[in-house]
């Protein structure tokens, strides 16, 4: 085997030497230096990234509380409202049934007043035409007319036909 030959080791040993100190060198000076860098980057980047994030995070916490804060101001002046609104209208409407009752209290007494009056007037008609249908019951008695028709007097004293 010509692998075992000791005459080409120092050949072997001196091209194995050459060529891992060039991909030695090349490695550390080369290669290692630049993903190196790299990761040197990617990590400034990934804390500006963090610290962004933070600082948005912060920034929305508090946007977060204002507007709660805000909603809830507008929840509180909003139930003011309604309750300012709610007690106005109570006492407009007790306003309002307080002036209708009285209204309604002078309308009762003036209709009750022509009530009495259309009585006292049906009254006296009333008694005018009994007292005319009696004085025409007893003139017809009297003549003794047997054609005497009780209903058409009724008729004319009471109805005016």
């Amino acid at each position: 085997m010509p692998q075992l030959d000791v005459n080409t080791f120092p050949s072997q040993i001196f091209w194995l030497v050459l060529c891992f100190s060039i991909l030695y060198i090349a490695i550390s000076f080369w290669f290692v230096p630049k993903i190196e860098s790299i990761q040197s980057v990617r990590a400034r980047q990934i804390k500006r990234h963090i610290g962004k994030a933070k600082t948005c995070q912060e920034q929305t916490q508090l946007l977060l509380k204002e507007y709660e804060a805000i909603l809830q101001n507008a929840k509180d002046e909003a139930v003011d409202i309604i309750t300012k609104t709610h007690k106005k209208a109570q006492e407009e409407s007790l306003i309002l049934e307080t002036e209708i009752s009285a209204w309604l209290k002078k309308e009762l007494k003036i209709v009750e007043r022509k009530l009495d009056q259309e009585q006292k007037m049906t009254q006296e008609d009333l008694s005018e035409a009994v007292n005319e249908i009696t004085k025409t019951l007893e003139i017809k008695i009297k003549s003794s007319q047997e054609s005497f028709d009780l209903a058409r007097v009724i008729q004319e004293k009471v109805f005016h036909v």
